[in-house]
């Protein structure tokens, strides 16, 4: 296996679960979607042996799924539910979307991480005491040896200075 197939195959097993419910939203038969998810695999494996050129490889392959399944409506006209391109094309369209959604969520989470690294150790150790382990503001206030509106107000200073440390980082362009 070439290296450009086993990058194209790792990124195609990565968006294996949304390329299958995308698939299960053209066909609506699990057996058919899974069969032609590994139909779509296969074309990938073929246009990369080609050399052709797959910049978006998700968008790529949801393309590829809606010809397939397009033509396997067109060989089973008798069929009850017959999937029209219109059809086919919102169901990408909302794919699209929850794909740069999700994508959008990502840059979120990877700033928010790369902030929660940044803190001081107190104020990381406040957050993931009251975020993460859920200790009350009462129970945490004992534990810093403050009083409930003091650790309150740590609490928001906290908060406050991730929103800017994310929005920074993602008007930068990134959540280095």
């Amino acid at each position: 296996m070439s290296d450009q197939l086993k990058r194209f195959s790792s990124e195609f097993l990565a968006q294996r679960t949304r390329l299958i419910a995308y698939c299960f939203g053209l066909l609506q038969d699990r057996a058919a979607a899974d069969d032609l998810f590994q139909e779509v695999y296969v074309k990938m494996a073929e246009a990369v042996a080609r050399g052709e050129d797959m910049l978006d490889l998700e968008r790529w392959c949801r393309g590829v799924a809606r010809n397939l399944a397009l033509h396997h409506w067109r060989e089973k006209r008798t069929s009850k539910l017959v999937l029209g391109e219109s059809v086919a094309q919102l169901l990408d369209q909302g794919f699209e979307e929850q794909r740069q959604s999700l994508d959008a969520w990502e840059g979120r989470k990877s700033a928010l991480e790369n902030c929660l690294r940044k803190l001081p150790e107190e104020s990381r150790r406040m957050m993931v005491q009251k975020y993460v382990e859920g200790v009350s503001i009462k129970n945490l206030a004992s534990v810093l040896r403050r009083t409930p509106e003091a650790t309150m107000q740590a609490l928001f200073r906290v908060r406050r200075s991730l929103m800017e440390c994310i929005e920074l980082r993602l008007r930068a362009g990134g959540a280095q």
